[in-house]
């Protein structure tokens, strides 16, 4: 039986392996564990020696690695792990970087204003506004959850207990929206714009916040908005607003497994974080869903309450039932609260998490 590597990759990329040896090897598309991935047979070649990974996918910037082949100790592997490694977009591969079609509610889905069905494919990035405020770079977080599989982004517009960002430290804070929902729509990302966190203890002036976000935002095409993450436990009571015209709006999401009191055009669901529940908790977000007969959001699935081995297969699972159940959902992470670039495990799972969603 001939060694053989696998490596997982997107599907239609393209794999090569030059061996130091002079060997060059062409890999054959395949799958492993649900995941696409490339099979490369390897035989004549000597152990231990190096060898350049080449992949290349028409739209996006090559990837070259470079590691060293152990066909035999123990098994046949490589030492560098391809599916660390995401493919980026080239600048030019999508050619229409400006507006996004608007999203609009159909019963219990989504769908663009052009009449294409639309899954929400979230990635939290708590802190993503502020970080833009404080004139930072965001452009390679926007580039690596795009490149997972993400098409939108969960952002808050304050909190006090993750970072301190307050509204009313921030010079230009609502004069600024328009241009940040610009930046993500470039990158062919949608934005939830949450108005509300931690409020108990911020204490903006309610309605002015609200109103002044919703109007810098309204014009913007790739723009849902929440009022309140958890609203009971952060300070707002959503019976006191009123639903924003010319946006796709919810109310706020409730407590683990809660329906919220009050709906809007759609709402986010918090399932159960304990086992088993968690693997179960889009179940209770249908019943909802058939009540009310509009779109929820599985927003906040968990991922590590179990051991990392099997976080992998756990995103796949709260990923496909999302879409079974719902609307779609939001892959939450560690890095994803502070909106730092993710680490290689947490890469790994959004990856099963947007390919379920697919």
């Amino acid at each position: 039986m001939k060694p053989f590597v696998v490596f997982t990759t997107p599907g239609d990329a393209h794999v090569e392996l030059r061996h130091d040896a002079g060997r060059i090897f062409h890999a054959t598309p395949g799958t492993a564990d649900g995941r696409p991935a490339h099979l490369l047979a390897i035989d004549g070649v000597p152990d231990g020696y190096g060898a350049r990974l080449m992949v290349t996918r028409e739209g996006f910037v090559p990837v070259e690695h470079r590691g060293t082949l152990w066909l035999t100790r123990p098994g046949p592997r490589a030492e560098f792990a391809v599916d660390d490694i995401y493919l980026t977009p080239t600048a030019d591969s999508e050619p229409d970087r400006g507006e996004l079609p608007r999203v609009v509610v159909v019963g219990t889905h989504f769908m663009t204003e052009d009449g294409k069905p639309w899954t929400w494919k979230g990635c939290s990035d708590f802190m993503l506004y502020q970080r833009f405020l404080a004139g930072e770079d965001i452009r390679p977080i926007l580039e690596q959850r795009r490149a997972l599989g993400a098409n939108l982004l969960r952002v808050f517009g304050m909190l006090h207990f993750i970072e301190r960002f307050y509204p009313q430290e921030q010079g230009g804070y609502y004069e600024s929206l328009p241009t940040f929902a610009r930046l993500l729509a470039e990158h062919r990302l949608y934005v939830e714009f949450v108005a509300f966190a931690d409020q108990q203890v911020i204490r903006v002036p309610e309605q002015a916040h609200f109103t002044d976000c919703c109007t810098q935002l309204r014009g913007q095409s790739n723009v849902f908005i929440e009022l309140c993450n958890e609203y009971p436990k952060n300070g707002i009571d959503p019976r006191h607003f009123s639903k924003p015209q010319g946006l796709l709006a919810s109310a706020g999401s409730a407590l683990a497994d809660q329906p919220p009191a009050v709906f809007w055009d759609f709402f986010g669901w918090h399932g159960r974080r304990d086992w088993p529940k968690v693997t179960s908790s889009a179940e209770d977000m249908w019943y909802v869903i058939q009540r009310q007969q509009i779109p929820g959001v599985h927003d906040e699935p968990a991922r590590r309450d179990r051991p990392a081995q099997y976080d992998r297969y756990l995103a796949r699972q709260l990923g496909a039932s999302a879409l079974v159940l719902g609307a779609g959902a939001t892959f939450h992470s560690p890095e994803g609260l502070r909106s730092e670039p993710f680490s290689a495990l947490t890469s790994d799972e959004a990856w099963m998490f947007f390919e379920a969603l697919s």
